[in-house]
């Protein structure tokens, strides 16, 4: 039904609705234009007399210089976008570490979850939004790819949620999500000490390969964990390693058989990149793609390119640390803790290769 005007009292109007109810508007010139404000329905108690002298009071506050709806724009929710909340979580963490190539995590941002989430309420994005993009990623990308995509919007909503520059208040609808997912052991392929030695020797005319390889079998740290330690990182034999997986800095050490000296910390400045030597950190690709040519050549003749399983690659690196610990008789639980392996279960994976796995122990029952 159309608006009709008070026969009573000027600037006053009635809207009356289908269900007999009738909405109460008022209006007036607030100085610069035409404004109207709803004051409420019949059935909540508004007459035209209670309109009118709202509508004298919205008057009065308006030649004081007040604004009528201040209270209720106090009062408005202010939308927060998740894209505003992934900004402020891209300058945080980059603001201690530069990511670089393809493990950018803002690039992934921009690439992948942007486009069905970025403009939305952070407070109003669900369980079934986050399970749209699994499913989505799913049918295109590898399990590991998906994983790490909805592994960066978890941590986007953890720092809404710990941030105290973020007014964030709701829960992390990606909890549960990555749990119970199966072990994927296709990559457990390791050095032994023989072709260790034949590793160092092929890389050994490259300075960077060489540290590189060395850092890597010393801390069993992920290739973008070795590029980012720095000269400040290094005290005594211990070393802090980034986990980029989880965030967290954990502790390390610099093994004296691969490392025998600090040569490597010679004219460096404390911010200086340990790789490259400089403040500026080393390239993600070139370190890849000059160790995986070597490795090719080394261990993978032969080798169908997707038979992950036997090929060496880069990350054999970090799982010859793991089993080589184990081999030598290393708790563990101490590896777990070296490896900064969210759980035990994980770890387990090189149980296997444990010297004594019970052989002993049931030999001599009787």
């Amino acid at each position: 039904m159309a608006m009709i005007q008070s026969k009573k009292y000027t600037g006053v109007y009635l809207n009356p609705l289908l269900d007999n109810d009738i909405t109460y508007y008022v209006g007036f010139h607030n100085g610069k234009a035409w404004q109207k404000i709803k004051i409420g329905k019949k059935t909540e108690g508004i007459t035209e007399n209670y309109a009118n002298t709202k509508r004298l009071e919205y008057i009065h506050m308006t030649r004081l210089g007040e604004d009528p709806m201040a209270h209720k724009k106090q009062n408005q929710k202010t939308v927060l976008l998740f894209d505003t909340v992934a900004n402020e979580y891209f300058t945080n963490i980059k603001s201690d570490r530069i990511i670089k190539d393809t493990y950018n995590p803002e690039n992934r941002y921009k690439n992948h979850i942007f486009s069905d989430l970025g403009n939305k309420d952070i407070s109003k994005i669900t369980r079934a939004d986050i399970l749209a993009i699994q499913h989505r990623m799913s049918i295109t990308r590898s399990k590991a790819t998906t994983q790490q995509i909805i592994s960066l919007v978890s941590s986007i909503f953890k720092f809404a949620i710990n941030s105290d520059n973020v007014l964030y208040t709701g829960k992390n609808p990606c909890e549960g999500l990555m749990q119970g997912r199966k072990l994927n052991n296709s990559r457990l392929r390791y050095l032994d000490k023989k072709e260790v030695a034949v590793l160092l020797e092929a890389v050994k005319d490259d300075s960077e390969l060489d540290l590189f390889v060395r850092l890597s079998l010393s801390t069993g740290g992920r290739l973008m964990s070795i590029l980012n330690i720095k000269a400040k990182d290094i005290f005594n034999e211990n070393v802090s390693i980034y986990n980029f997986k989880n965030e967290k800095t954990y502790s390390g050490f610099i093994s004296k058989s691969l490392l025998p000296d600090k040569k490597f910390l010679e004219g460096l400045q404390p911010n200086d990149y340990l790789i490259g030597r400089s403040s500026e950190e080393y390239s993600f690709r070139k370190i890849q793609r000059n160790l995986k040519e070597i490795m090719d050549s080394l261990f993978n003749n032969g080798l169908d390119t997707k038979d992950s399983q036997n090929r060496v690659v880069p990350h054999s690196l970090r799982h010859t640390f793991a089993s080589l610990l184990v081999i030598n008789g290393t708790p563990i639980y101490e590896v777990m803790k070296l490896m900064s392996h969210s759980s035990i279960d994980i770890t387990m994976r090189y149980a296997k290769l444990a010297p004594d796995s019970g052989q002993n122990a049931v030999d001599n029952i009787i």
